[in-house]
């Protein structure tokens, strides 16, 4: 998604990915500063003028302090290069020390703002209101909200769903178990083993295990937990599964999060906070 559309609204991009986005240009935007002035600090006194005379450019080297002028002819062509890229990188350094002082002053900004924007004011409200209010579907909270409570089809319960986390939700492992309670505790929407249809012509229809909305972004993330490396069979399946999932534009580090583990390495608690913190906080 662009970073501003017509239209748009700056919910579309989290305010800490916004922030995060804005110091990495300032950083950028800095440096090419410090560059510039070490630049300037070591040029010519001397500046270029053009003028045009019966259609002809005439270039001169002009020091203004010293009142002199001294035309540049076809003969100093290297001279004229030096000057008008002092002169381009006059104009650049001016451009950057202005969109500095902008995106400084738009962090200042958004500072001041964070704490009584419109995601503040729903767990503001005194609980004994709160819980009888429903939070706006433009709110973060209130998007999530709508998301949980939509109906979907869900893959049949087998013997194998063992693992009770909640009334709607039984998973098979003790793996999933321990990913569904961090996402419960965490407050992250999901749903177990949602169906995904990536090609009804072909009937290629996957079941993956976690369905997460992440909050902010309001973007659709993956997540397949792979707990059977030890079996080839299963590697196989589930290398044809990811295969899939790319060509229909679900790639792990994008839009997937694939955790692993076989008998002697098991998946940790660990391991599932540094996946959550990546990609869903």
């Amino acid at each position: 998604m662009p970073f501003f559309q017509q239209n748009d609204y700056i919910y579309n991009v989290p305010e800490e990915n916004l922030v995060a986005i804005i110091n990495t240009r300032l950083d950028k935007i800095k440096q090419l500063q410090e560059r510039l002035e070490k630049y300037m600090s070591k040029a010519s006194s001397y500046h270029l003028v053009v003028s045009s005379i019966r259609n002809k450019d005439r270039y001169y080297a002009v020091n203004t302090e010293k009142r002199r002028r001294i035309y540049l002819g076809l003969d100093r062509e290297e001279d004229i290069k030096k000057l008008a890229n002092k002169y381009y990188k006059e104009k650049l350094l001016s451009a950057a020390n202005m969109e500095i002082e902008v995106l400084q002053r738009f962090l200042k900004r958004i500072a001041a703002f964070s704490n009584t924007g419109i995601e503040s004011v729903h767990p503001a409200l005194p609980e004994n209101i709160r819980k009888y209010v429903t939070p706006d579907t433009f709110t973060d909270e209130g998007f999530a909200m709508l998301w949980s409570a939509q109906e979907f089809i869900q893959a049949k319960r087998t013997e194998y769903h063992k693992y009770k986390v909640n009334e709607r939700t039984v998973v098979r492992s003790k793996s999933e178990f321990m990913i569904a309670n961090i996402l419960e505790k965490k407050g992250i929407p999901y749903r177990y083993e949602e169906q995904l249809v990536l090609d009804p012509d072909m009937g290629i229809i996957y079941y993956p295990d976690f369905t997460i909305l992440n909050k902010r972004t309001r973007q659709i993330i993956y997540w397949e937990h792979l707990g059977k490396l030890g079996d080839e069979d299963y590697c196989t399946d589930n290398i044809q599964k990811l295969e899939d999932y790319a060509d229909a534009g679900i790639i792990q580090g994008k839009n997937l999060i694939l955790t692993y583990e076989c008998s002697s390495k098991p998946l940790t608690t660990k391991m599932i906070e540094l996946m959550i913190k990546e990609f869903l906080e």
